[in-house]
C-alpha cells in the first residue's frame, strides 16, 4: 500500500483530495506545513499543489525529482509554467491540471506506485549484485594470496572450499577470513 503525502494550502481542495484518495484505498496524509527532504523517506509519493506555500517551491520540487528522493505529482490550475514543464521528462514526475484531477490523479498515483515498487526491486537486485561482485573480488584476492604462497590456482581454490566446509561457512566468508588472518 502506497503512503502518500499531499502538500496543499487550500482546505477545501485538501478535503477533496483526501476523500478521493481514501476512497481509492490509498494511505494519505495532508500537510500545510513546510516539510524537510529527509522526512520524505516515509512516503512513496508526494502530491504537491501549486497553492503549497514554501520558499522556492519549484526548486524544492526540482530537488525531489532530480535526486529521485520521491515521485512527485504536481497539481496546478496553470500546469504550463515553464519552470515546472522541464521536469516533465522524468519518470518520477507528473503534472496534472487541477481541472482534470478526478480523471488523471488515480492513474498517476497507480503509475507512480508501480514506479516505486519497480525502483525498490531494482535497488534490491543492484545491492545483491554489488555484494556478489564484492564476494567474487574477495575470493579472487584470496586465491591470488594463496598462489603467492606457492599453491597452484587449483590447489588454492580447493583449499578455500575445504576450509569453508570444515568451518561450516561459505567460501566467501572463508576467503575473507583467510585474507584477514593470513592463514
Amino acid at each position: 500500500m502506497n503512503k502518500i503525502l499531499v502538500c496543499v494550502e487550500d482546505s477545501l481542495l485538501s478535503i477533496r483530495i483526501k476523500r478521493f484518495l481514501t476512497e481509492k484505498r490509498f494511505v494519505t496524509e495532508i500537510t500545510k506545513n513546510p516539510i524537510k527532504t529527509e522526512e520524505l523517506n516515509k512516503y512513496d509519493i508526494v502530491i504537491i499543489h501549486s497553492s503549497y506555500r514554501i520558499a522556492n517551491l519549484f526548486g524544492f520540487i526540482e530537488n525531489l525529482v532530480l535526486k529521485n528522493i520521491v515521485p512527485v505529482i504536481y497539481l496546478s490550475m496553470n500546469p504550463h509554467v515553464g519552470l515546472i514543464q522541464r521536469l516533465n521528462q522524468y519518470a518520477n514526475f507528473t503534472i496534472i491540471d487541477e481541472i482534470k484531477m478526478d480523471a488523471e490523479l488515480p492513474l498517476a498515483v497507480v503509475l507512480h506506485g508501480k514506479f516505486v515498487q519497480k525502483t525498490k526491486i531494482l535497488e534490491a537486485e543492484n545491492k545483491k549484485l554489488k555484494i556478489k561482485s564484492q564476494n567474487d573480488k574477495t575470493f579472487l584476492e584470496c586465491k591470488y594470496y594463496l598462489i603467492s604462497t606457492g599453491l597452484s590456482e587449483d590447489e588454492a581454490h580447493h583449499k578455500i572450499i575445504k576450509l569453508a566446509m570444515d568451518n561450516k561457512i561459505n567460501k566467501y566468508q572463508m576467503a575473507d577470513r583467510i585474507l584477514k588472518e593470513k592463514l
